[in-house]
Parts: structure tokens; sequence; C-alpha cells
């Protein structure tokens, strides 16, 4: 309750609020802390999805998830569910990795719905690992809200301290709490939970030394170009075991691009399918896919 308390002083009255500092815009729901910025209570948007644009929401620097949660029976120790709660901040100047986007939402929500099809109840732990995490929204998900996993997210350098200040923002009880960027999820104490890392794909030198053991991968929207297609599918086949799971996400934006990049997957992987995602985010053109069955090189 200290932490809702905190919540509540960081507020700022100002003419367009109702007197806690929470502004709507197009039916959104904005709230401004005493220092400026701006965050998103995303449930505001889930209810009425006027529009499905990719940068709706990359003026706003943190974006509220709640729970993330559909009504489903997600793996979970924490007798009062609703004090988890999920803060993802963005940072514009970043580009496009540094923004939440509709298609990791979609695959974060879509794997809650859908744990036991992936979390291993054989072992204490499920290793899961995110490539392209940007933000880290789907990978910090699976962290907060299923108990028995160690999540590693991934990107490019640039986006390292931003990785590494979502997972302090929701999982280190140590964080800057004077901070009121930081403004504390109710957070969960636990240096094995969430770990973030630069990788870049197909730097072998990047992978991680023990990645034979990964058992669930997964990437969100991470298909831009054709020039993203091949690292991408190399270092799934790299990091991947014979009984790894896959989920990517994507946008489907242009039919050659992602028929190229389907035609790569089959190549290496037996089971490349297609699925509808588990999710309230009603975008119609993200999509799921689920891979496994690493095909073997062969040795002629």
């Amino acid at each position: 309750r200290d932490h809702q308390q905190q919540h509540r002083s960081n507020f700022l009255t100002d003419e367009r609020s109702n007197g806690w500092g929470q502004c709507s815009t197009d039916h959104d729901h904005i709230d401004v802390l005493t220092n400026g910025t701006t965050m998103l209570n995303y449930d505001s948007y889930l209810s009425h999805q006027s529009y499905y644009d990719d940068f709706k929401h990359s003026n706003v620097t943190l974006i509220n998830y709640e729970n993330l949660r559909l009504d489903c029976d997600v793996s979970s120790s924490n007798t009062d569910r609703n004090e988890r709660r999920l803060i993802i901040e963005q940072r514009k100047s970043l580009g496009k990795g540094g923004l939440c986007w509709d298609a990791a939402f979609i695959l974060a929500e879509h794997l809650l719905a859908n744990v036991g099809s992936w979390c291993l109840k054989e072992r204490p732990t499920t290793r899961v690992l995110e490539l392209g995490s940007g933000t880290g929204l789907a990978g910090l998900a699976i962290a907060k809200f299923v108990d028995g996993c160690s999540v590693t997210i991934t990107d490019l350098p640039p986006l390292l301290d931003l990785m590494e200040s979502n997972i302090v923002r929701n999982f280190d009880l140590k964080s800057k709490q004077s901070d009121q960027n930081c403004l504390q999820s109710n957070p969960i104490e636990s240096s094995t939970v969430a770990h973030a890392r630069i990788l870049r794909w197909g730097e072998t030198e990047d992978y991680p030394p023990d990645h034979e053991q990964i058992d669930l991968l997964i990437a969100a929207d991470v298909v831009a170009t054709i020039y993203s297609a091949p690292p991408l599918v190399q270092t799934l086949y790299d990091l991947a075991g014979d009984n790894t799971k896959m989920f990517l996400s994507y946008k489907h934006r242009k039919d050659d691009l992602m028929q190229d990049f389907f035609a790569q997957l089959g190549e290496r992987f037996q089971h490349v399918k297609r699925i509808q995602p588990c999710t309230r985010n009603r975008n119609p053109g993200v999509f799921i896919l689920e891979i496994s069955g690493r095909i073997k090189k062969s040795s002629a």
C-alpha cells in the first residue's frame, strides 16, 4: 500500500485534470506526474481501440499495463495478484526500438494466456530469451507474472540502458525510489528473474554461453526490412535447442517481405504455424508464429 500512496502523491493538479493530475486525450487516460512525466493507462486504450497506428502513444513516457492478464489461470504464488503491475518506460529518442508496439503487448498477453503450452512443469526454472526486446515489454511481462521463469531480454547496445531501467522499475526493490520517473510498480525482489544483455543477430560472440539450455525464444515485430530476416533466422537457429519453443509476433506490412521470411524459417524448422493471438488488443494486422523442430544440419 505504501507504493499506492507514493503513486498518488506524484500526481499534479491542473486545469485539465480531475484533481489527481488525470487527463484524457482521445479517450486515452493519461496521468501527469509532478515532474511533467506522462503515463498512459493502457486499459483505457483497450476500452476503445479507435486507432492502431504504430506511433499512437509515442509521446507518452510511461505506459502502465497494470497486471496485463486475461481472465485466465496464470501461474503465480502471489496471493494478491492485483498488487502486481507492469510499467514500461519509452524513449522516443532511441527510435522505433525505444517504443512499445502492439505486437509486443499481443505476444505477451498471448503467452500469459497459454502458459501451459511453453512453461516447463518438470523443471524448477523455464529459461526464456527475447530477441529485439526494445523496451522489454514482452519478456518482462513473462518475468513479472509467471513464476519459475528466468528471462533475458536482449537488443543492440543503444537500448541496453532502457532495458535495464525497466528491469529496475519492475523488479529491484533497491531502485531509485527518489526518482519520480522510476515510479515503482510493486517491484519483486529478485536477482534471477530478469536480465538484460546486448545481442546482435548473427554475432556468435554475443550469444549467452549456455544458450543451448534456452526453453523459450520470443520476439515481437522484429522483421522490418529484407535485411533483418536472414540474421534473425540464423540467430533463432543458432540459439534453439532440440526442444526449444519459439513464438514470434509480427505486424503484416509487405507480402513479399513476410513470404521470404516464412520461407527462410521453413528451411530451418520443421513446424512454422501462424496462430490467432489470444489477446484483448484487436489490431487486425498482428499475428503470431509458433515455431519448433530445429532441422539439424546434414553431415554431408
